[in-house]
């Protein structure tokens, strides 16, 4: 066990000193996560405060998605050999799709294996620095206890970022190519499609029905083909696995080091686009040109089964696929 301050905060900090910050309000809560190498917790908060605004479901509320992803199934079972799959089909609110998203279980996938090395970095080879600054308030245990609890609230206010700005930017479910979510579950996210429909003058359901099918194929792919999702899980493990964190780097991106008694330095530092930056290796790079191809296979699977499905059923499809 880590030792405690006379003030009652793990490692010396006393959250009191944070309440004036607005970003620290929550620290004693923050900073006594045990939730995994991702603060969700925050990340949702996050996420929630940025993307929110003019939260809206697309026209396709209620039955007129379920209607059209219907739709796509038959279609789509005359062109492609692979099964249905069942899941809920409904638009979403960019809340609603944050609530399911900024999770472990939604985008933690891609996120979480490299939150988790740099925290194991962090814990087995502490830099001189933060070792001086624990000699007097528990040692080793209670640095890497408090160094745990800091990682997790960074990756989650970087997570929550992300989340918040692909809550105002996502199309869909599948957006991405990859799922975002549960990967049974399909649907719009916001009203870009109803903007795009009305930018480029089409017809709303012609593009719902578009949409309908690049979501059911996906979801055919991602949540009917074992092998693809563990390949893609499998291929975002071995990125975090050929990371070099080193913790001294790891630490000068945060400003060259911490001071507790700093608050608002400590928040410059953590607001900092470049905290906790970390070079990509060759081998990590290696990796990532493999995850893209398979995406971009994937990809191509689903516009040319789109296609196929599509051609003869929606007259605007050549416009859509254009203005997309």
């Amino acid at each position: 066990m880590g030792a405690m301050s006379a003030s009652g905060g793990p490692f010396g900090f006393d959250p009191r000193m944070f309440e004036q910050v607005p970003l620290f309000r929550e620290l004693a809560k923050v900073m006594s996560w045990q939730g995994g190498p991702v603060n969700w917790d925050l990340a949702g908060q996050t996420a929630t405060a940025l993307g929110t605004e003019g939260d809206a479901a697309s026209t396709g509320v209620g039955h007129a998605f379920g209607d059209a992803v219907a739709t796509a199934e038959h279609w789509l079972d005359a062109v492609t050999s692979l099964a249905a799959v069942d899941g809920p089909a409904e638009a979403l609110t960019p809340s609603q799709w944050i609530a399911e998203a900024v999770t472990s279980q939604g985008l933690g996938a891609y996120i979480e294996p490299m939150a988790a090395g740099a925290a194991d970095a962090l814990g087995e080879q502490l830099p001189d620095e933060l070792r001086q600054l624990g000699a007097g308030a528990g040692g080793d245990d209670a640095m890497r206890q408090a160094m745990s609890s800091l990682g997790a609230m960074l990756y989650g206010m970087q997570a929550g970022v992300i989340g918040g700005h692909l809550a105002q930017q996502l199309w869909s479910c599948y957006d991405l190519g990859v799922p975002t979510i549960d990967a049974r579950r399909v649907g719009p996210v916001g009203t870009a499609l109803d903007h795009f429909a009305g930018d480029y003058d089409l017809d709303v359901a012609e593009v719902r029905h578009w949409l309908a099918l690049s979501e059911a194929v996906h979801r055919r792919m991602f949540a009917g083909v074992s092998w693809l999702s563990d390949e893609v899980a499998s291929l975002v493990r071995e990125f975090a696995a050929a990371a070099d964190f080193d913790p001294q780097s790891l630490m000068d991106s945060l400003g060259g080091g911490l001071d507790p008694s700093d608050p608002q330095a400590l928040q410059q530092a953590l607001e900092s686009s470049d905290a906790f930056a970390i070079e990509p290796t060759t081998a990590q790079r290696r990796v990532l040109d493999r995850l893209q191809a398979l995406v971009s296979f994937t990809e191509a699977y689903a516009d040319t089964v789109v296609r196929s499905a599509a051609t003869e059923r929606l007259p605007s499809l050549a416009r859509i696929e254009e203005a997309r």
